[in-house]
Order: structure tokens, then sequence, then C-alpha cells
């Protein structure tokens, strides 16, 4: 997901589990038929993406690192990388909630083993969010801060129960959405989405259907004395 750039939503729930324990480490693993990334796919081709990532959190403040596998055409601009790259983030953070509403704030650096360094870059986001029964709402705001990349963007997510929907608007790139539905069972979540953009350079436009599995575990968890 590049990991943490992530729906005010599922941030929301990052918050919540983050706040259970005073120390937490966290992993995380997961395949999906299609790496899309704000309605964009980062593995040209349609090819499947395995992921992984581990979070280490303390009352609310967490670091993490994530990685997955891209396509070399697509990121590093090099015809002779098709199918291979490397993506390996690394983000810091604190969340929250105040009056009901629950909030996300940190840096996210998005890093592309042996890419040049002009591809490499590092955004800031604030998220809040607000869970209505079964109705969860959020709003992301991200903005690109350091190395290649300083575009602004923002979305809006909205779920009920299975289904979640996110709609947004990356800077001088599109408008790009994605709308998923995702069930649990046995500590894995399944999700079946549509995801794409609708490019200001039309040449660019881009949509796609896939699945995903992921499961999270804890490593660590240290309470209370």
């Amino acid at each position: 997901m590049k990991k943490i750039v992530l729906s005010a939503i599922v941030a929301a729930t990052l918050v919540s589990s983050l706040q259970a324990a005073e120390v937490t480490l966290d992993g995380n693993f997961g395949v999906s038929s299609n790496y899309m990334w704000r309605g964009m796919s980062q593995t040209a081709g349609y090819s499947p993406m395995v992921n992984g990532g581990v979070d280490a959190s303390y009352e609310g403040a967490y670091v993490g690192t994530w990685f997955g596998n891209v396509d070399g055409t697509t990121i590093y601009k090099n015809p002779n990388s098709a199918g291979k790259g490397m993506e390996m983030d690394l983000y810091a953070g604190y969340g929250g909630e105040a009056a009901g509403i629950s909030y996300d704030l940190g840096y996210l650096q998005f890093n592309y083993v042996g890419a040049e360094e002009t591809n490499n870059w590092g955004e800031a986001y604030v998220s809040v969010s607000k869970s209505l029964g079964d109705v969860d709402l959020g709003v992301l705001f991200y903005k690109g801060i350091t190395g290649g990349t300083k575009l602004f963007g923002v979305e809006g997510s909205v779920g009920y129960k299975a289904i979640s929907l996110t709609l947004g608007n990356y800077e001088k790139t599109g408008n790009y959405w994605n709308l998923g539905v995702t069930k649990s069972a046995n500590g894995v979540d399944y999700t079946m989405g549509y995801s794409g953009i609708k490019a200001e350079n039309k040449a660019n436009n881009d949509s796609a259907f896939y699945v995903s599995a992921t499961t999270s575990f804890s490593l660590l968890e240290i309470g209370r004395a």
C-alpha cells in the first residue's frame, strides 16, 4: 500500500491497535494479483506482488518498514528491468483520538532499491476519521516534501461493513478510485477490488480488478506494569 499512505479508515484502525499495549512489534505479509497504487499499476502487465513489513509502536507513536516487488520499466524507467524491482518504504508517525475523531500524522519515505536517487521521495501525511455505527468516514492529505516528487494529494474514504470506497486526486496526475470488498477468515483478510485513475494525460489512464490476501501477526507485546 505503500503501506502508510493509506485511507484514513485504515489509519484509524492502525491507531487503535497501536494503543492497545505500551510496546508492540508486529509483522505483516501479503500477496496481490496486481499492485495498484493511487489507481496506477506498479507491477506493469498486471503481474502479482508479494509484500511484507514490520511495525514498532509505543503509545501511539510508530515506526516501520514495508517492501514489495515492482516492475522496473514502470518505476525505474529502464526497459531492461521488466519484472525486476523492489520498493522498500520507511515511515514514522503518531496517531490518537480527540473528541471522538481519530487522527494520524507522519512521514513516509519511498525507496526503490537500485534506482536513481531522483526516483526516491518522501511525503508528509495527515488523516482524520470518524466512525458512525457501521459507517467509517475518513480524509487523507499528503504532500511530497523531499526527493524527486513534491506533489500534493487528497483522498476521501467511506466504509460500510465489508465494503470500502476511496476517491482521490493526485496533483498533476489525475483522479483515482478504489472500490473493494474485504472478508476475513482464519486471521487472513481477503479483498477483491477495482482500482483505476483518470489521468490528466489520457495515455496514462489505468484501471484493473485485483484480488489480495494479507495477514498480520504479533512479534512482541509488552503491556504496562
